[in-house]
Order: C-alpha cells, then sequence, then structure tokens
C-alpha cells in the first residue's frame, strides 16, 4: 500500500510539473510574440513621461520615469472594440542606473508574465533579472539571473504580492484612462 502511494505520489508530480512546463512555454511563446508585434508598432500605445527632457541631469536626486500601456481591440463579435491590455513596459532611471520592468498579459488581458532587471549606465550587460510566469495569480516559476529558483523556501512571497498590487494599480489606471477616451 505504502509503495502504491508513492508510486501515485511520483505520477501526479511529474504531471504536474510537466502541465506547469507547457504552460510556462506557452507563457514564454505568448511573450516573444507581443514583444514582436510591439517592436513592428502593431499595438496601441498610451505612455506617460516624468521628466522626459532629462531635465537636472547632475543633480543627485535626478529622475525619469516611463509607463507604457501597449494595448489592442478585441473585434469579436460582442466584444464591441474593447480594449485587450497586452503589455505595461515601466523604464526609471535614478542615480544613473536603469530599471526595466515588464508586466505581460493574454489575450483576456490576464496577468502572465513578470521580468525585471537593472543595469547601470557603466555596463554594458543588466544585472539582477528576475522572471515570473503566473496563471491566475499563481506563480507558475520563477528565475533568478537566468536560473529556474526550485527552492520553496526562496519563493518571495512579499515581491510577488507587490507584483500582484502593481499589476492591479495599473489595469485601473488603464481602464480609467480607456473610460475618459471613450467618452470622446
Amino acid at each position: 500500500m505504502r509503495l502504491l502511494f508513492i508510486f501515485f505520489y511520483f505520477i501526479s508530480f511529474y504531471v504536474n510539473s510537466f502541465a506547469q512546463n507547457l504552460d510556462c512555454n506557452a507563457i514564454e511563446k505568448e511573450y516573444r510574440y507581443t514583444l514582436n508585434k510591439i517592436e513592428k508598432g502593431n499595438f496601441f500605445l498610451n505612455e506617460y513621461r516624468i521628466n522626459a527632457n532629462r531635465f537636472a541631469l547632475d543633480e543627485p536626486d535626478y529622475f525619469q520615469n516611463f509607463e507604457k500601456y501597449y494595448y489592442t481591440l478585441d473585434k469579436r463579435e460582442g466584444k464591441n472594440n474593447k480594449p485587450i491590455l497586452k503589455a505595461i513596459i515601466l523604464r526609471k532611471e535614478k542615480n544613473k542606473v536603469n530599471y526595466y520592468y515588464e508586466y505581460f498579459f493574454d489575450n483576456n488581458s490576464e496577468f502572465i508574465f513578470y521580468s525585471e532587471q537593472k543595469q547601470s549606465e557603466t555596463s554594458l550587460v543588466a544585472q539582477d533579472k528576475i522572471k515570473f510566469f503566473f496563471q491566475k495569480e499563481i506563480v507558475l516559476k520563477w528565475f533568478k539571473n537566468e536560473s529556474e529558483m526550485k527552492d520553496k523556501s526562496e519563493d518571495p512571497q512579499n515581491k510577488v504580492d507587490k507584483i500582484l498590487k502593481d499589476v492591479k494599480k495599473m489595469k485601473k489606471k488603464f481602464d480609467a484612462d480607456v473610460e475618459k477616451l471613450s467618452k470622446f
């Protein structure tokens, strides 16, 4: 009986792991497809810039922020061209260090992927790269500097909570902007 339990445990673990890999592969494919469409300019774009002219570059408190919201319109029957949020890309510069944050969404505007990295102006290589794959606000896998973090004790739950909170806040901002634009 014990052997049978162990057998079923390993089978369920293998099936779950296999399903997560399929989900992550699909998310990675959607991420690359969306990036390609962004590069080609195939999405609508709402953009916010703070200190876009790099004013006071030599000041100690210098900063610059960009927020880009990429979206398309749902052309399916009955959807009335409802906006579908596909990506939010943030770039922040402070003290000569650039921080990049990417939030990607599926065709139902559901959050599926997050990445962040920082890069100093003197370095050609980004440091501290982090990637998270999500499904229904649950982390499927996460990577730190291209290494998969399998030890659950390292799961940064505070980081995940902050990411999800930021996503909700930015989606709310996007929805409010779309609502304002629809009244024109």
